[in-house]
Formats: structure tokens, sequence, C-alpha cells
């Protein structure tokens, strides 16, 4: 049976092309879905400056790809559900017209009340030959044939009644399928496959470009942060699943990467200068030289947060009756980058500042050998006033880091 009602590619997208072309409301499935998808991954911009997200944000953006796909696979899922409904309901209306007029003539079987006609006919026909004879023999088959003729006459009536109401049934079928088809234009009904479709592929199509757009960040991020290659996650062939399989490969890579990573604690110290500045750059007589070092650099440490703290002069300190109390504001600016707003700067305590700071400008942020950090002091006070730059003896700046230990390199 396969055999029989299989068709070849050609004979299908035929088909295929004349169902499009009798019914519009499938234009919508015209264009093959991998084609969409390809043409909006192709749109997206792939440099991380022209992106609106973080690439050192790449171990959440890759985790937020994931569930964009999952997304887009149960949207493709569904949308291949109403394109198979669709086509099914158009071949089936299809079907219904090319089978119309014979199934109708069919069950009509008009032909049954000419046999009907004939038969009586023949019945008449019998039922005089023996009137003729006139034995009382011939007379009763006279009557009996008159009894067929009856019974010929009152099948062709119901044969009548019969076709009648063949013809109606018929007709209350083209006018069910003629609603049908109205169905599809309705606004909002579940047989509007298009609207249904359109609303679909607009989702689909928003979750695939912030898709594609996080994971150019990722394989920038992942690169820059990790030191891993990827490969390109746009494929002409299957793209949906293509990216799927790039995503799975690439948290896999990450795990791998970062499964024996370790924090890190340390302090760098700096002099304030005239202006409320300290200073923090490799090659001052300071702990900054660790960033410096290959044995650091090695780990491919990657900040996380980032605190304040200050000391002041014995006088200074002495003068307070509990220089705990102290708290400051100010700004840490790294290179080139924005300045990060540092509140709640305290007196330096063994347990580190009282506050560490974690936003995005320096989270993962990979350390590099030659940059400068500065810290701006606005104001440091205390409850019974200000403290000026003078009382304050050094500043520090406390890092937590996370890095893979040396051995494991």
């Amino acid at each position: 049976m396969a055999n029989i009602i299989a068709l070849g590619d050609e004979e299908y997208a035929r088909k295929r092309a004349d169902l499009i072309d009798a019914y519009g409301w499938l234009e919508i499935f015209n264009e093959d879905l991998d084609k969409k998808i390809i043409g909006v991954m192709n749109k997206q911009p792939s440099r991380s400056d022209q992106l609106e997200y973080d690439r050192s944000d790449f171990d959440k953006h890759i985790v937020s790809v994931g569930k964009l796909l999952d997304n887009c696979l149960s949207y493709r899922r569904e949308y291949m559900a109403l394109q198979s409904s669709a086509f099914k309901q158009a071949s089936e209306y299809d079907l219904f017209e090319q089978q119309y007029e014979t199934l109708r003539d069919l069950e009509k079987a008009s032909w049954l009340e000419g046999a009907r006609e004939k038969e009586k006919s023949e019945h008449r026909l019998v039922a005089s030959e023996f009137k003729k004879l006139g034995a009382d023999l011939a007379s009763g088959f006279a009557q009996a044939a008159r009894a067929l003729e009856n019974i010929s006459a009152a099948a062709k009536s119901d044969e009548a009644v019969r076709v009648a109401l063949v013809d109606k049934r018929w007709k209350m079928l083209v006018d069910h399928q003629r609603m049908l088809m109205t169905r599809h234009t309705d606004k909002g009904h579940a047989l509007n496959y298009p609207d249904r479709a359109s609303r679909l592929w607009s989702l689909l199509e928003e979750d695939i470009a912030e898709a594609v757009r996080k994971a150019h960040v990722v394989r920038d991020g992942v690169r820059h942060t990790l030191g891993l290659t990827t490969t390109s996650f746009i494929k002409e062939e299957k793209p949906l699943d293509e990216f799927v399989r790039w995503c799975r490969h690439v948290l896999r890579r990450i795990e791998i990467e970062t499964q024996y990573d370790t924090e890190y604690h340390w302090t760098v110290e700096s002099r304030l200068d005239d202006k409320g500045n300290a200073t923090f750059k490799p090659g001052d007589d300071n702990a900054m030289s660790l960033f410096d070092d290959d044995y650091f650099r090695s780990m491919r440490m990657r900040l996380q947060a980032v605190g304040a703290s200050i000391s002041l002069t014995s006088d200074a300190f002495n003068s307070l009756k509990d220089p705990q109390l102290v708290r400051g504001i100010g700004e840490l600016k790294r290179e080139e980058s924005w300045p990060m707003p540092l509140d709640d700067i305290s007196v330096l305590k063994s347990g580190g500042p009282s506050k560490y700071h974690a936003g995005n400008d320096l989270r993962n942020l990979v350390l590099a050998p030659m940059e400068k950090w500065t810290l701006h002091i606005k104001r440091i006070a205390h409850p019974v006033g200000d403290i000026p730059p003078q009382q304050i003896k050094w500043v520090y700046l406390h890092f937590i880091g996370i890095g893979k230990p040396v051995f494991w390199t």
C-alpha cells in the first residue's frame, strides 16, 4: 500500500504548490521555516560592541540562550503541528471537491428509478397478457402481476424520495464545507491558521534573534575570559537544531573549564594625593604587583567584587571615640571604564571592608597586567565631623576573584 500512495519529492512539491494556490490562507506556510529562521539569524549584529549585552556575563547569557532555544523548539513544534493541520484541512477540502460529484451520483444511484419504472412496465404488460386469456388461473396470474406493478410503482416513488434526501444531505455537506472555509479568515478563530501561525512566528523570531545576539556575546566572553574558542553556531542546514547543539557544547566546555575554580581574596594599598585620589597600578611598591605576576595571571583570575577601606594616622585614630563609625563614599575607576560608586568605605579591620560591590562592570573581569585603578574619595565622615584627607594614612582596595589553581592549568 505504501508504494501506491507514496509521493515523490517533485510530485509532493507540485501538490503542495497547488494547494497553496487553491487555498490562499496556506500562503504563510509557503516559505520553508528553516529558511525564515536562518534569515533572522543572519540579520543580527555579531560584534560585542554592537550589542546591548556585557560579555563578562557570558555564564548568565549562555543559560539564557538555552532557555530561549527551549522556547524556540516549543514554538517550532507548535508551528509545524499547525502547518500539518492546515495542509491536512486543505487536502480534505481538495479531496471533497474532487469526489463530490462522483460520490453524490453514486449515492443517488439515479439508474435505480429507471429500473423501477421498467419493472413496473413489465409487470403491467404481463398482467395485460394474462387478462386476455380470461381463465381463472390466468386471472390469478394477472392479479399477481398487477400487485407487483403496484409494488414497483411504490418503490419508484420511494426512490424519488430517497434521491431528494441524498441531494439534501449533499447540500448540507457542501454548506458545512463552505462554513468551515470562512472560519480560516475569522480573527481569533481556532481554524484561522494564518493568524495563529503569524503569532507563533513572531514569538519564535523574537526569541531566536535574542538568542543569536546573546550567543555572539557568549563567544566573545568565553574567548576573552576563559580562553575558549568556539565554532560558529549559524548553519544553513537545520539552523535551530545546530544552534541547540552548539549551546549544549559550549555549556559543557564552560562547566569543564570552571569546575576547579577557587575563590581568592587579596588587598592592595596606596597613598591618597592632595586631590583625594589613590592610584593603584603595576610597578608600585604595593601588593598590586600580584596583577603582573605570571603565577597570578596563569590562573586567569576573574574579578567578582571589590570593596574599599582606609587607615588613619595615629593622631586621628586616637582622637576618635569610636573609629569604626567612620564611613566614606567615593568612585572607583578602572582605566577607560565608567566610574563605579563605592559607599560604606570604612576603617580597615580584620574582616575586610564593610561592604563589597559586585557591579556588572567588575563581574568576571579578567585582570589585565598593566591596568591602572583609581579610587577618588569624595568624603570621609564621622559623627563628630568630616575627616580631612591629611588624616588618611593608607587607602586599601579589597578584591574577590575566582580562578583555576595553577596545578589544574
